[in-house]
């Protein structure tokens, strides 16, 4: 082999070299080690030297795959597919780490996700039961079920609850039953009305209270009357109430009220009389009440009296005995 150069690398433990030579190899040529002849070997030196061949190959996967073309022997392809899953199962782990596989979704297998997250339309078949510490966010129209002029929210599974609606024709909130067909009804503790107008159509209103406070909102001088109204139907309404200029109540037909007779009652005491003037003040807003005097034997006396005001009366007591005791009626 004339005009070659070559380099030689020796192994440190023996006595062969490596031998890199310049020119161009031929084909199914390699460099070889050199032995006892100096001479290149051939692809077939290799294989008889101790070199193999592919006989088998075989491919294994997870049982959710099913795989074909295996093995391959000599060439071929392998080619694997997912199998059938029963339905509403997703490929995932449970609560701690491990080998993913293909289960039911539970509750712990969903983050926290905002509702502005969440699209379309799902039934409960589709839905396992989520706490509702799992719900954020803001229902919009999108995510809620749509009726004829309102959305609304059912309040419980199967369709068998409630529904929370919004009318947007009134732009009011409605409690209707689970066909959305009427009203239900609501308990509350406490109930706040803070608009200007309250509608009640029920027949029968309980009220464990004794009182009823009317023109609660006042804190000056009063100025309105106040009173209750009955409806009469075709017949004019009737009408007790409180007539504030008037400081008495009146009751009757609206287009005629008459004054409530009030009556109150007293005992005749030393600071009432001043000299044969005895002075009862009853507070009934009459000028002219009826009187009657009853002394502490039981016997009554009438007296004639003179009207100081609309609340107050003297009667001249110069022909009587002290009538320190004595009770007094007022009624008018």
């Amino acid at each position: 082999m004339s005009n070659t150069y070559s380099t030689n690398y020796y192994d440190k433990d023996s006595i062969y070299k490596v031998e890199i030579i310049s020119d161009t190899l031929t084909a199914d040529r390699v460099i070889k080690f050199p032995n006892s002849s100096d001479t290149l070997a051939t692809l077939a030196d290799i294989g008889a030297a101790g070199g193999g061949s592919v006989t088998s190959v075989s491919l294994s996967l997870p049982g959710i795959f099913n795989l074909t073309g295996s093995p391959v022997t000599t060439s071929g392809t392998l080619a694997a597919t997912l199998i059938s899953q029963t339905a509403n199962t997703f490929l995932g782990v449970g609560d701690t780490n491990g080998v993913p596989t293909f289960k039911v979704l539970t509750t712990s297998d969903i983050p926290d996700l905002p509702f502005t997250k969440v699209t379309g339309v799902a039934n409960l078949t589709q839905l396992p039961s989520i706490p509702t510490s799992n719900l954020t966010g803001v229902l919009n129209d999108s995510q809620m079920a749509s009726g004829t002029n309102n959305n609304f929210l059912q309040l419980d599974s199967g369709n068998s609850g409630g529904r929370l609606s919004w009318d947007t024709g009134s732009s009011e909130f409605r409690l209707r039953n689970s066909g959305g067909t009427a009203y239900t009804s609501l308990r509350v503790l406490d109930l706040f009305v803070e608009g200007t107008t309250t509608t009640i159509n029920s027949e029968t209103i309980n009220f464990a209270d004794n009182k009823i406070l009317l023109n609660s909102d006042v804190t000056g001088a009063p100025t309105e009357d106040s009173g209750i109204e009955i409806n009469r139907g075709t017949s004019p309404n009737a009408f007790l109430q409180w007539n504030e200029s008037t400081d008495l109540f009146e009751a009757g037909l609206l287009t005629n009220l008459l004054r409530v007779v009030r009556a109150t009652t007293g005992t005749i005491a030393a600071g009432n009389i001043s000299g044969n003037n005895l002075t009862i003040t009853h507070n009934t807003g009459n000028q002219h009440p009826d009187l009657l005097i009853e002394r502490t034997d039981g016997v009554i006396i009438n007296f004639a009296y003179t009207a100081t005001n609309t609340n107050s009366l003297t009667i001249d007591i110069s022909r009587v005995s002290s009538p320190i005791g004595w009770t007094w009626y007022v009624k008018g």
